[in-house]
């Protein structure tokens, strides 16, 4: 009775354990919500996001440079994207 009994308490516990584990999202399934990067010149945030990887795609078209990703980019060409983001929102706003 002892066996069984340690069985039947032990059987939800490894059951939920396994369940959430196995029912968990993969990381790329995962929202782009925790990269946030905050733009010093016009003190606001922009959440990285497949809207966001496309300006900078658009961006490096525009500069008629080879593209550099985000992570391998430097805080001079960061704060350069950040003024050509605010300047194509000011410019889309006018339309």
């Amino acid at each position: 009775m002892s066996k069984l009994r340690k069985w039947l308490v032990t059987l939800p516990f490894c059951i939920s354990v396994i369940g959430s584990v196995a029912f968990a999202a993969p990381a790329n399934d995962r929202d782009d919500r925790a990269h946030r990067y905050y733009d010093q010149e016009h003190k606001d945030y922009h959440n990285w996001n497949n809207a966001e990887q496309g300006y900078w795609r658009g961006y490096w078209t525009n500069e008629r440079r080879p593209y550099v990703s985000w992570n391998h980019s430097s805080e001079a060409q960061r704060r350069a994207y950040w003024r050509w983001r605010h300047e194509q929102e000011v410019r889309r706003a006018h339309r």
